[in-house]
C-alpha cells in the first residue's frame, strides 16, 4: 500500500525542514500541558496580527486512564505560511506522524493515509514502525521511556489518534498495517489482542473498560459464545478460547495426551458473520447452539491435521 510518490516525500521533507529551521521566538516549538479539551482545530498563538500557524502534537501517557488530560503533554509546532503549504490533508497527516517521531524518538512510520466518509481517516502503519516492530535495541529518549509493549502500544496509538483528530477534520480513526488487522498479542489482557480493520480506534480507556468481557461492544440479543474449551476425539486435540471482546478472541491448541500447548494466536471475527472467525489459514465456524466449532485448514498446510469438529467440554 505504499502509494507515495517522490513528490510526496519531497513535500514532506520541505515541510519538516521549514518547521525545524525557524529561529524566531514566535516559531519555536514548545512543550506544554493541556489547558482545555483536546479536540478542535489547530491554534494560531499570539495576537490577531500573528499569521504564524501552528499544529499541536499530543503525547498521551494515560494508557487506559479515564482522565487522559492529566497524563497528556502537548507540543506546538509551526508550519510554513498557508500559501506555501501543500493542499493535501494526507500530507499533513504524514507530517504529523513524522513530527511525533522526531519528538518522541519512536518511529511513527506510515504506509498510507486515506480519508473516508463521515470525517473518518484510515492509517496504515508500516511494518517498520515501533508499534509493529517493537523497540528492539532503539535508544529511548529520557522523557519517552517504555519498559513494556503494552504501555508503548497504548502510547503510540493514543498519541497519533489524538494528534490527527485535533489538527485535521476527522472524528473517527481506523488503524491497520499493510491493509490487514493489527495483531497485538501482548494486549490480550487489555481487551485488544487484535484490532480489526473495520473497528474504529476508540482509545485505550475504551478498550480497557471492555477487557475480558463483552460489554458495550456487543448486543445482548446476539452474543456468539466464543469462549470455553472444545475437544476433537478424531485428532486428539483440544482448543481453549478466551478474551472474547466482540471482534476477536485468543485461542490455543493442546495435545490431549500430555496437555501441551503447541499452537496459539488471536483470531478475528468476521464483521458480516459473527459465527465465523479466521487466523491466517485457519478458519473457525461456531455452531448456532455454540456447542461445537468446525476447524478448517487447507490440506496443503503444515497445520492441516488441526481440521475437524471440536465439541464443547462441559
Amino acid at each position: 500500500m505504499k502509494k507515495l510518490t517522490v513528490l510526496v516525500f519531497t513535500a514532506i521533507f520541505t515541510l519538516t525542514a521549514l518547521a525545524g529551521c525557524s529561529s524566531k521566538p514566535a516559531a519555536t516549538a514548545t512543550d506544554r500541558t493541556p489547558q482545555s479539551d483536546v479536540s478542535g482545530a489547530a491554534a494560531t498563538p499570539g495576537d490577531s496580527g500573528n499569521e504564524e500557524t501552528y499544529l499541536t502534537l499530543f503525547a498521551d501517557f494515560s494508557a487506559g486512564s479515564s482522565s487522559p488530560e492529566s497524563e497528556t503533554r502537548l507540543k506546538d509546532i509551526p508550519l510554513p505560511p498557508r500559501n506555501e503549504m501543500p493542499a493535501s490533508n494526507a500530507l499533513i497527516a504524514f507530517f504529523l506522524a513524522d513530527s511525533l517521531s522526531e519528538w518522541t524518538g519512536l518511529d511513527f512510520a506510515l504506509n498510507d493515509v486515506t480519508y473516508g466518509e463521515e470525517d473518518s481517516i484510515t492509517v496504515d502503519w508500516s511494518a517498520d514502525s515501533t508499534l509493529i516492530a517493537g523497540l528492539g535495541d532503539r535508544s529511548q529518549k529520557e522523557d519517552f521511556q517504555f519498559f513494556d509493549n503494552v504501555s508503548l502500544n497504548w502510547f503510540m496509538m493514543d498519541s497519533l489518534a489524538l494528534t490527527l483528530k485535533h489538527n485535521l477534520p476527522v472524528t473517527t480513526v481506523y488503524y491497520c498495517s499493510d491493509g490487514k488487522p493489527i495483531v497485538l498479542e501482548d494486549m490480550a489482557t487489555q481487551g485488544l489482542p487484535i484490532l480489526p480493520v473495520d473497528q474504529s480506534y476508540e482509545g485505550s480507556a475504551f478498550f480497557k473498560a471492555h477487557a475480558g468481557g463483552r460489554g458495550d461492544l456487543l448486543e445482548d440479543a446476539d452474543v456468539p459464545e466464543w469462549w470455553g474449551e472444545y475437544k476433537c476425539d478424531d485428532t486428539n486435540f483440544s482448543i481453549g478460547i478466551t478474551n472474547f471482546n466482540g471482534q476477536s478472541f485468543l485461542f490455543g491448541f493442546y495435545n490431549l495426551r500430555n496437555g501441551e500447548l503447541f499452537y496459539d494466536g488471536a483470531a478475528g471475527i468476521y464483521s458480516d458473520d459473527r459465527l465465523m472467525a479466521e487466523y491466517g489459514e485457519i478458519s473457525f465456524a461456531l455452531s448456532e447452539d455454540f456447542g461445537g466449532i468446525d476447524i478448517s485448514v487447507p490440506a496443503s498446510s503444515e497445520w492441516a491435521h488441526l481440521s475437524g469438529r471440536y465439541e464443547r467440554i462441559d
